[in-house]
């Protein structure tokens, strides 16, 4: 399942996070961006798989 709201919502809070921590917040975004999409592609599969 797809959601942008809450996507957009992890996002901000962990590029804060990073800022606050001293990391790069566009390197942590693309890290969450990268998992966001991994977690959604398996669970997609998963869907996929169930519904066989």
């Amino acid at each position: 399942m797809q959601a942008p709201q809450r996507v957009a919502q992890v996002l901000a809070k962990v590029r804060g996070l990073a800022q606050d921590q001293g990391a790069d917040p566009q390197v942590v975004e693309a890290l969450y961006r990268a998992m966001i999409a991994a977690f959604i592609e398996a669970e997609l599969a998963e869907q996929a798989r169930l519904s066989e």
